[in-house]
């Protein structure tokens, strides 16, 4: 693995980590009401998203199977 392969899956580790840092003990059902967690999440989401789609085909089926 190369250091730009460890930045990007360093950079998914933590938009997950900070995903579930904006959910906190939030349940599912409150989610719609909580429309600014909602966005964080999701936006979140995307910036986790592309970093896992630059990672290299290899790394990716070793690491998600």
């Amino acid at each position: 693995m190369n250091a730009r392969d460890e930045t990007l899956w360093r950079d998914v580790l933590d938009m997950a980590q900070k995903a579930r840092q904006f959910l906190g003990e939030l349940p599912r059902e409150s989610l719609a009401d909580e429309e600014l967690v909602a966005y964080a999440v999701v936006r979140t989401l995307e910036i986790l998203g592309e970093a896992a789609s630059h990672v290299r085909a290899c790394l990716q089926s070793l690491f998600l199977g």
